[in-house]
């Protein structure tokens, strides 16, 4: 199985979110927890159009989750294909939705046809 390539896991707080994602940018997340033996089992995989830092603390009111990872994406495209490649491979079968591209594009899922 391929890795997702992310900075943590982090607690998932405020505090935490503010020390660790210190740029404005686009980017993809993972929400979840750690279980008896340390390993990160998420729950919940996303991402950021335009401020992950913002779209993060935003969840963090929201989702009760102990843990997260992230990492920074170059373009709001580029965030939308790591989170449809990160859906495919992680959590098809699990509670996630397949990622929704932003309204006002044209963009496809790297790996199914969702988007015709």
């Amino acid at each position: 199985m391929p890795s997702l390539s992310m900075e943590g896991p982090y607690r998932f707080n405020i505090k935490t979110i503010n020390e660790k994602v210190t740029r404005v940018s686009p980017g993809n997340y993972v929400l979840g927890r750690r279980n008896e033996h340390g390993t990160f089992l998420f729950s919940y995989i996303g991402r950021a159009n335009t401020d992950l830092n913002s779209k993060l603390k935003s969840r963090a009111a929201k989702i009760d989750k102990p843990f997260f990872k992230f990492r920074y994406s170059d373009t709001a495209q580029e965030a939308f294909r790591i989170e449809c490649e990160n859906y495919h491979d992680y959590a098809k079968k699990g509670k996630n939705k397949h990622p929704k591209r932003p309204a006002d594009t044209d963009w496809k899922c790297p790996r199914c046809k969702i988007f015709k």
